[in-house]
């Protein structure tokens, strides 16, 4: 397996297959158990059914800039209960996250202060891309990273970023706004990047044809690892 693709593997499994997380405060540790972990408990009111929360730590304390780092900084991932709630054991080994990331199927992704008690979930963009190779035929395998428009990777569900035999490559969960979507092919010599204005509920349905890109490439490679490409090659 490629390097970028052996990476990209790494990057999406696990901290972002689930969408998860929380907002609420810090739980008192009962006196004398000392070694019990203390946990963060939330809820969130209104919370559409399958909701789950990405638990997002500061970006200050986390290396790198990329996807690797990203989701670095989800440190916790939760599905919340049926009334919005939930509980979270603090790592000992991470940072303690401050925000909280709300992923739920059929909205938008929504971003907010730990601690939230309610959030409004705009409805969902989604953006479904046909990948081909330069001969017309569909890239089998081809896998895809989404970006905002400040260049920070989006944790969408990962289900859809890598295409099947038909090349088809779907980002869900989308919220409104200017967004990249940087493709590479199967053994990592193709690229493309598709650069998409949304609108809340939209959906939008393109084919691009994959090819000798360097300019993707490089954004690929440091969308999924947060450095430059001189410093893959040492």
């Amino acid at each position: 397996m490629p390097r970028t693709r052996a990476w990209l593997a790494l990057a999406l499994v696990p901290s972002l297959a689930a969408c998860g997380g929380g907002g609420g405060s810090p739980a008192q540790v009962a006196p004398g158990s000392a070694a019990a972990a203390p946990v963060i408990t939330g809820r969130l009111a209104g919370a559409p059914a399958g909701a789950v929360v990405h638990l997002v730590a500061p970006e200050a304390v986390v290396p790198g800039g990329g996807l690797l780092g990203h989701a670095a900084a989800i440190v916790g991932t939760v599905d919340l209960e049926p009334d919005g709630s939930f509980v979270w054991v603090v790592e000992p080994d991470l940072p303690r996250p401050t925000e909280l990331i709300v992923s739920a199927p059929g909205h938008a992704l929504a971003r907010a202060a730990l601690g939230v008690e309610a959030l409004d979930l705009a409805p969902e963009a989604v953006v479904e891309v046909r990948a081909l190779a330069p001969g017309g035929g569909p890239e089998v395998d081809a896998v895809a990273l989404v970006l905002d428009a400040g260049g920070a990777p989006v944790p969408v569900p990962p289900d859809g970023l890598g295409a099947g035999s038909d090349g088809l490559l779907r980002a869900a969960r989308l919220p409104a706004g200017a967004h990249t979507l940087l493709i590479e092919s199967a053994d990592g010599r193709r690229h493309a990047a598709v650069d998409v204005r949304l609108v809340a509920g939209e959906r939008v349905a393109l084919e691009v044809r994959l090819g000798e890109d360097p300019d993707a490439e490089q954004r690929f490679r440091e969308a999924l690892l947060g450095v430059d490409d001189e410093e893959l090659d040492r």
